[in-house]
């Protein structure tokens, strides 16, 4: 451990923590917050809520860049909740990727990949193979599999959405141009989803906006594929939330003055937390916050920008050499 850079024990650390969270147990921990990256361990998530259960006003926040935001706020607007979304590409006739390489990015690539080849091989008499229609920006293993792939570029894509979302019927405002191409390839797609209605799947990129995976959502819902080809689960992050608006919250509230502890695990945020604009539109860095907490723990892998703005820094395990669990991106009670 690092105490302002200086070599301590890991006695000096409790010690020093032990007085700062013996300080907060009048208060309930209402001064405490806690920052992690994703994560999706089920015993991390019990030690976090006997944490809690111990300072009941403490606060959870959850953040990394890259955080699929998009995919997790897209099906909470749809659904209503956070959920887990799991494809079943055997049971899919015509599939559209809206620039998502599912064959080889995302969690459940290898079984994806395995599932989508099986109703391509044609085996036992069987002469027919599903469709593919990829619209993609950039070429992935995904679109050279396409039976039609359409280029497009990454600003058109919500476009694209749209325009297939309102030729299945999903009530949907209209978007940016597109060229006649586009037009007609959504048209085509769009029909050729209606005529498979509930043999049919629409799947959005990790990296996309919450409008297109919520608009996919959407059609995947008109016409039948929810229960069929999509299913919903349990979350399998432990802590699902809308991860720039809650590290927005902890600026906030640590440049209010309304945190006297933060510990943060894994992660750099000095260094990738968005900037956030208060009421009056005044500009506050992560680094310029965390500089009014008067007590700051970090344990990660470096000592980073954010390890050198800590009291302590507390040396991490990479993962690949410390005990631990998660949760595969299939488990979890079905919602449908």
């Amino acid at each position: 451990p690092l105490k302002l850079g200086d070599l301590r024990t890991w006695g000096d650390f409790l010690n020093e923590l032990k007085v700062w969270l013996d300080g907060q147990n009048i208060k309930q921990g209402e001064g405490i917050r806690f920052l992690t990256e994703n994560s999706t361990s089920p015993t991390l998530a019990a030690q976090m809520k006997a944490v809690q259960a111990a300072y009941p006003k403490a606060k959870w926040h959850t953040y990394e860049p890259n955080s699929r935001d998009g995919a997790r706020m897209g099906a909470q607007m749809v659904v209503g909740q956070f959920v887990n979304t799991v494809y079943k590409f055997e049971n899919a006739e015509v599939v559209l990727s809206l620039d998502a390489d599912f064959l080889t990015n995302g969690p459940g690539a290898v079984r994806y990949a395995r599932d989508f080849m099986n109703k391509r091989r044609l085996v036992g008499g069987k002469k027919e193979m599903h469709r593919l229609y990829v619209a993609e920006s950039t070429l992935t293993t995904t679109g050279a599999k396409a039976d039609h792939r359409l280029p497009i570029k990454a600003s058109d894509v919500e476009s694209f959405a749209r325009a297939v979302a309102a030729g299945v019927g999903v009530s949907v405002s209209a978007g940016g141009s597109l060229s006649e191409g586009a037009k007609k390839f959504a048209q085509e797609v769009a029909k050729d989803l209606k005529a498979h209605n509930g043999k049919c799947l629409v799947v959005a990129g990790e990296h996309q906006s919450a409008s297109v995976h919520a608009i996919a959502h959407a059609i995947n819902g008109a016409l039948g594929g929810v229960g069929s080809s999509v299913v919903y689960t349990d979350p399998i992050e432990i802590n699902p939330v809308d991860q720039n608006a809650s590290i927005s919250e902890l600026i906030t509230d640590m440049n209010g003055g309304k945190v006297e502890l933060l510990i943060i695990i894994g992660g750099n945020p000095v260094y990738n937390a968005p900037i956030v604009k208060d009421a009056s539109g005044q500009k506050t860095t992560f680094l310029d916050a965390m500089k009014k907490v008067p007590h700051r723990v970090q344990m990660g892998l470096y000592n980073d920008e954010t390890a050198a703005n800590c009291h302590w820094h507390i040396a991490e395990s990479h993962y690949l050499e410390a005990w631990g669990d998660a949760r595969a991106f299939e488990i979890g009670r079905a919602h449908v």
